[in-house]
């Protein structure tokens, strides 16, 4: 290309496009000798900055080469080791040139200001290239955006509401600008201003409804004014159902109120209407939380389709949700690969992202890749990756482990999940009462956390109290909003390895024939009917909670499951799994039921990613882990994966624990032994 490129501008030394190829000939030669990681000889920089000044120079009538004869210049000089300063003058010089031309042109020009600005992080680059594309077009939210996100990282400048505040200042009539101020007046704890801002221009300005409706649904919910949301939400649906507002507002409020399946209806809706990569995108989360990864892989392949249909420029956010489920589904490789490919796409990484990607290469065996990863997000404080890491290298490295824990609890003593961490890693050690004294005193100093009493009780259990265990577990139960999936489970085994469950059922059975059972103790009662093969009356007993309570996590699950076992309307029990599965997301069993129905209507890879997140979540050779590694033996062997079968049904048995299959546990571990055909 670079010889071709050298003749042409022979042949025409008066043609601008001849000498711009010329100068792109010489800045792909020195990409690739940089990706060779070669020295780059300075005459190929002064020969790509020549050939773009000539192309100037011809490019007479044609101001498009000429502006970008000044971005591909200034690309040059940025890759130019000790040239880089010399970049924003020049930027700047031709922007001041071409300031009477096409408005188009202009914006171009700011636009690859602006790549450049990022591709080599100069900050003040970036700044003044923006500033330039609000100029131009006082209504292009993205690059507003981003210039709070750089006012967010300056300690001289005015902040976020600053910025603004200059966009409403620029385009006071603008409905974008209006909200775009609203918003951040929001975020400066000024909720109430905000709103009656909102409601102000509404009233004022009401062929703008639509714009402000879905801001008062946005700004309300966060001010956790869900009445005033829902009545701006209710009135965009009745008087604009087919704008694409109505659907993006409504399914947002959904997800606030943690309604998952009205978020996928409106969602859903949305793209049969409206087909586009966003609205699949935020299908694709929102079946994640749900548990249901087939769904979301199906969304976010369609929102990735459409984004290139539609030569979106910032594909990361879309490639990294596609990975996201990926990864969710089981499908390692195939996510590994699209997790590569959204580090080098445009655009802003959503969250989750890197954290998907170190439990994709812990998926694949490739911990020492998976703890690099997480040793610079645990840098950037990421509680979440610090939780992982301690998980896969509680063992291996406890001092390391216990290191960065301690760190981490000094500026957030009472988290949970930090000091279930290290109780683990106390346990493991033979500090049994370590554990338990770090614990207790967090609780007792933070009596209403109902994850730490919890913790507590989980500790207890572990160390044979299960007095004091069962003592914590019915406070909890006693308690407002205390009882969960979690609390049910564990009181229900506590009190059946004390050889308290039939008087505990005796009592409940009592209480539920003068109809004042709570809706959770009647799911307790639920459970017990169903270890005393009573599976009738604990449908019946089940569909009572669910006709009081609809969203009632433990209902749903064992309900799902019951009808799962049953193999009957395996379609309700999807929806029933996944509706605990996001309203409880760290609970075990409710992983493990999810994949169960998804074994049970043939979804192994699905199946497997929910027994997979099961055992995680559980605690290590409890009931609940032996139960997810018997399940998952299931649906390895169903995947033709004999080897890693036998494992996981070895790994159940070898628990030690008494749960409930594990009959069916050994006369799957004959079966695999013996080649022959495995129980379902």
């Amino acid at each position: 290309a670079l010889s071709e490129s050298l003749i042409a501008t022979e042949l025409s030394p008066d043609f601008a496009k001849a000498h711009m190829q010329l100068g792109l000939a010489y800045r792909a030669k020195i990409r690739a000798l940089r990706q060779r990681k070669q020295e780059v000889p300075d005459s190929l920089f002064k020969n790509a900055i020549r050939a773009f000044e000539s192309a100037r120079r011809f490019a007479g009538d044609d101001r498009d080469y000429y502006a970008r004869s000044y971005t591909e210049h200034a690309g040059t000089l940025a890759s130019w080791p000790g040239h880089r300063p010399e970049c924003l003058p020049l930027l700047q010089r031709g922007f001041d040139e071409i300031a009477e031309d096409d408005e188009m042109i202009r914006a171009r020009y700011a636009a690859n200001a602006a790549k450049l600005g990022r591709a080599f992080k100069n900050v003040k680059l970036l700044r003044w290239a923006l500033e330039r594309s609000v100029e131009i077009d006082p209504a292009d939210g993205l690059a507003w955006e981003e210039l709070v996100r750089i006012e967010r990282m300056r300690s001289d400048g005015g902040g976020p509401l600053a910025v603004a505040e200059r966009r409403l200042d620029q385009a006071p009539d603008l409905a974008s600008s209006r909200i775009f101020h609203a918003k951040y007046v929001a975020l400066d704890g000024r909720s109430d201003e905000a709103i009656a801002s909102i409601e102000k221009s509404l009233e004022e300005r009401p062929e703008d409804a639509v714009s402000y409706l879905a801001a008062l649904v946005s700004l309300s919910a966060d001010a956790e004014d869900f009445e005033r949301a829902r009545a701006a939400a209710d009135r965009l649906a009745g008087e604009y159902p087919d704008a694409p507002a109505t659907y993006s507002a409504n399914a947002a409020l959904a997800q606030r109120e943690q309604r998952w399946a009205d978020a996928a209806r409106w969602l859903s809706d949305w793209t049969q209407v409206r087909p586009n990569p966003q609205a699949f995108s935020r299908l694709a989360k929102v079946e994640l939380n749900r548990g249901n990864a087939p769904a979301a892989l199906d969304a976010a392949a369609r929102a990735v389709e459409l984004a290139r249909a539609n030569e979106v420029r910032r594909m990361k956010p879309f490639l990294c949700t596609n990975a996201i489920a990926l990864e969710q589904n089981g499908e390692h490789d195939a996510a590994l690969v699209l997790l590569r490919r959204a580090r080098r796409a445009q655009g802003s990484r959503p969250p989750g992202c890197d954290l998907s990607m170190a439990r994709t290469l812990i998926g694949l065996d490739r911990n020492d890749a998976a703890n690099t990863l997480l040793e610079r997000m645990i840098e950037d404080d990421s509680r979440e990756a610090l939780v992982l890491f301690a998980r896969v290298n509680g063992e291996s490295q406890p001092a390391r482990v216990r290191t960065l824990l301690d760190e981490a609890l000094v500026e957030s003593p009472s988290d949970a999940a930090l000091i279930g961490a290290l109780t683990r890693i106390d346990i493991q050690a033979g500090r049994t009462s370590d554990g338990v004294a770090r614990v207790r005193q967090a609780s007792q100093a933070n009596p209403d956390d109902r994850a730490l009493r919890l913790l507590l009780a989980r500790t207890l259990a572990a160390t044979g109290d299960d007095s004091s265990a069962l003592l914590e577990l019915e406070t909890l139960m006693g308690a407002e909003g205390g009882s969960s999936e979690a609390v049910s489970n564990l009181y229900m085994r506590l009190l059946s390895r004390s050889g308290q469950l039939a008087s505990a059922r005796e009592k409940l059975e009592a209480l539920e024939a003068k109809g004042v059972l709570g809706a959770s103790s009647r799911v307790t009662l639920a459970r017990m009917r169903t270890s005393d093969g009573e599976d009738e009356a604990a449908v019946t007993l089940l569909e009572s909670v669910l006709s009081d309570r609809p969203d009632h996590a433990g209902a749903s699950n064992d309900l799902a499951y019951a009808l799962s076992l049953k193999g009957e309307e395996l379609e309700r029990a999807t929806e029933l799994a996944q509706l605990a599965r996001s309203s409880e997301p760290d609970s075990p069993s409710i992983a493990d039921t999810l994949g169960w129905v998804f074994h049970k209507r043939g979804l192994e890879n699905a199946a497997l990613a929910q027994f997979d997140a099961a055992i995680e979540l559980a605690d290590p050779q409890s009931p609940a882990w032996a139960t997810a590694q018997y399940h998952r033996a299931l649906a390895l062997r169903a995947l033709e994966r004999p080897e890693e079968a036998l494992g996981a049904v070895e790994q159940a048995l070898a628990a030690g624990s008494d749960f409930r299959e594990q009959a069916e546990a050994r006369e799957l571990l004959r079966t695999i032994a013996g080649g022959g055909e495995a129980p379902s």
